[in-house]
């Protein structure tokens, strides 16, 4: 008996006797392993294409792991994530490519979770009412967003940020910021919708 099984039906004692452990190692679990647990859920394969990122699949979404953290991405985070396939202003990399960096976090009625690689960085934030979105920090409009507030002063994203006659624009419950860089600075505007909120 290896001692990850034994570590498991241990673990099993401890808690129950028809409980599902699962414990992660530091570079996730490997198909063998997984297998050889028999009640963790199997390895799923890379859906995000990032090479060296395993994902360990839970209820609502995945534990991603790569090598130096882990962070579990769930619910409409998760699916907004896997399917993201537009790029990042920063390198035209698919933003399913970039990986969770924090766990999320409460905000408002919703959450937020800050993703990153070498090809871009941003947040997804979900809430009821506007879903999940990616908002692009490399972008004018997503520092603005970011900086001056986020979610408590403007709203969640109700969409990506898009770019129109060399600004970016986001989208949010409030209304929409529009941004751009001048001389290297990050100047924008916010433009309240015409519901007052």
């Amino acid at each position: 008996m290896s001692i990850l099984t034994h570590f498991v039906k241990n673990m099993k004692k401890m808690a129950g006797v028809g409980a599902t452990v699962v414990a992660l190692s530091v570079g996730g679990f490997t198909g063998a392993q997984a297998t050889e647990i028999g009640t963790a859920p199997q390895q799923q394969e890379n859906v995000t294409g990032v090479a060296n990122a395993t994902f360990q699949p839970i209820d609502g979404g995945a534990v991603v792991s790569n090598g130096f953290s882990s962070h579990a991405v769930t619910g409409d985070i998760y699916n907004a994530w896997i399917t993201a396939g537009y790029p990042t202003a920063l390198s035209g990399t698919p933003v399913h490519f970039l990986l969770p960096y924090t766990y999320q976090v409460a905000v408002g009625d919703g959450v937020k979770q800050s993703f990153s690689s070498e090809g871009g960085r941003g947040v997804f934030y979900a809430n009821p009412t506007a879903g999940a979105h990616f908002v692009d920090v490399d972008t004018a409009a997503g520092q603005f967003y970011e900086i001056n507030g986020g979610a408590t002063a403007y709203g969640f994203p109700t969409g990506e940020v898009v770019q129109a006659e060399g600004q970016t624009i986001l989208p949010t419950e409030y209304g929409a910021i529009s941004a751009t860089f001048q001389n290297g600075q990050m100047v924008g505007t916010f433009i309240p919708n015409p519901a007052g909120n």
